[in-house]
């Protein structure tokens, strides 16, 4: 007969929703900003094509490993 562990059900759920206010969080400073942007008057943000990569980053340690 199949079964279902209550205490796992509520650990995993609880986690999902966790992740989703996290992920709401985010998504809402990201808004927050654009809406800043415009506020400031910025319409549009051009990128750069990204035909080429960028160079590996070199180490700033004195000994680096």
């Amino acid at each position: 007969m199949p079964s279902v562990n209550i205490e796992d059900n509520i650990k995993k759920l609880q986690n999902k929703l966790e992740d989703l206010t996290q992920e709401l969080f985010r998504t809402q400073g990201v808004l927050s900003t654009f809406q800043g942007f415009r506020d400031s008057g910025l319409e549009v943000i051009q990128l750069p094509d990204k035909k080429t990569q960028d160079p590996p980053l070199k180490s700033i340690q004195e000994k680096p490993e």
